[in-house]
């Protein structure tokens, strides 16, 4: 169900605010003429809006209250914000600051949906069907990549080479629906030029240029994206035996000395002063705290990686996956085939032999994620991490790992204990006893060095009266 939400002033109810769409006048722009024809609102000659509306509200600074119109004598100038609901055939004009200020404040995200029209599949944005997604291909624009609109010809050129990536001929209107934008503005005319990363859906004579991630989400199961084969990912043992996760060509994060954590739907990640921070933003208890210098980012909603040192701008919401490693390396992907990859890597990779053992105590762990390989009946399993170091080198230690229940695509599942699962009956340790031989010059029992301990002859009479 949709949340309904309205504007009042007052007791009058002026404009209902779901998928309204905006055009913002500034002061060569006007509203020259209000009839029951319709609205017309003109910039230098051009029409931006010429529709009929059923009700039609003003509220100026220069009006006490607010004036419902049929009719208009004189043409009403910008600046201000003139607002229509398509759906309701209603529209509103204000040039009042705390009006506007109201109005932004509440979530105006157009409604982004898919429907059927003739058994062809069409994008609807706000009540307004902007593209055939049926048959429609879509690409995928990096960052060094730009679109060229002009004479009903599209181009994807590469910025640095000057090199024709893709052409496309015949279209008429293409439409922009991006971060910057309230609602999709449509182009008929040609001369845009828009750089990446963003992502362009061509069908017809008909393009949408758009990075909002409601709208992929919608897109994706209908049109999956072309990815050039530079954005492809992969994973290269190195000579020096470590294995390296490689987007687009470059070297993220190396895997085999990497940790991995799962933060779940009701945790976010902040990156700032080189420190992760991993918080329940329920409970705002911090559950994580990770020393790193780069942080890299690649998401459903991402053309490519995006890569951050020392802080980011945003705070990251789960589900997704972290990877981390002691040089100070971290990289967080919500992509399923990127942490199905990078789990079968690790399940892969041999475990070390113990290293010998000194007369230090090491007791870092730096887990290098290991597999019990009986399946559930939803292919969930136990994953284990590498037992760290021994917290001493004689004398009885201990020794830890992480123990973690993930389904199929790496996910936190709780099937690993239900008793008719097989898993329930083979919980492995996390932890272990280690370096039990008695230590140089300490006693056989209790490991207190033989210097330190007094013998007493209970039969003595030491204790007596």
């Amino acid at each position: 169900l949709e949340c309904q939400q309205f504007l009042y002033i007052g007791d009058l109810q002026v404009i209902r605010l779901n998928n309204i769409r905006r055009i913002e006048l500034n002061s060569s722009q006007q509203i020259i003429a209000v009839t029951p024809e319709g609205i017309v609102i003109s910039a230098e000659g051009r029409a931006l809006f010429n529709e009929a509306v059923d009700k039609f509200v003003v509220y100026r600074n220069s009006e006490a209250i607010p004036l419902e119109m049929f009719m208009m004598a004189q043409p009403i100038f910008g600046p201000g914000c003139f607002y229509v609901n398509e759906a309701d055939s209603c529209a509103f004009y204000t040039d009042r600051l705390d009006i506007k200020n109201a109005i932004e404040n509440v979530n105006l995200t157009l409604v982004v949906r898919s429907r059927i029209i003739d058994g062809e599949t069409v994008l609807n944005i706000g009540n307004e069907d902007i593209i055939q997604l049926t048959g429609s291909r879509r690409f995928v624009v990096t960052s060094n990549q730009r679109i060229e609109y002009s004479g009903n010809t599209i181009i994807i050129r590469n910025i640095t080479t000057n090199e024709i990536i893709e052409t496309f001929t015949n279209i008429t209107s293409s439409y922009r629906y991006s971060q910057s934008n309230d609602i999709p503005e449509l182009d008929t005319g040609g001369g845009i030029t828009v750089v990446g990363p963003i992502t362009i859906i061509i069908s017809n004579d008909t393009t949408l240029i758009t990075d909002r991630s409601e709208v992929l989400n919608v897109v994706d199961p209908i049109i999956p994206p072309t990815v050039p084969p530079s954005q492809m990912f992969r994973i290269e043992e190195r000579s020096d035996g470590s294995f390296v996760l490689v987007i687009n060509e470059m070297d993220i994060i190396t895997i085999s000395d990497a940790m991995k954590q799962i933060v779940e739907s009701t945790e976010q990640l902040s990156y700032s002063s080189n420190t992760i921070t991993i918080t329940n933003f329920i409970s705002s208890d911090e559950l994580n705290r990770i020393l790193a210098t780069t942080l890299v980012i690649y998401r459903n909603t991402d053309v490519e990686p995006l890569n951050f040192t020392g802080n980011a701008p945003n705070v990251y919401n789960g589900p997704f996956t972290l990877c981390y490693t002691p040089d100070g390396v971290a990289f967080f992907t919500n992509r399923q085939d990127i942490v199905m990859l990078i789990c079968d890597t690790l399940n892969n990779i041999t475990t070390p032999p113990p290293t010998t053992a000194t007369t230090t105590p090491t007791p870092d762990i730096f887990p290098s994620p290991q597999t019990i390989l009986i399946r559930n009946s939803d292919r969930s399993r136990w994953f284990t991490g590498q037992f760290s170091s021994c917290s001493r080198t004689c004398g009885v230690g201990v020794r830890v790992r992480i123990v973690q229940c993930l389904s199929e695509s790496g996910l936190p599942s709780l099937s690993c204990t239900n008793p008719r699962e097989p898993t329930s009956r083979n919980i492995p340790a996390c932890l272990e006893l280690c370096n039990t031989q008695d230590c140089p010059g300490e006693h056989p029992r209790n490991g207190i060095p033989r210097d330190e301990i007094i013998e007493f002859d209970f039969d003595s009479d030491f204790f007596d009266g």
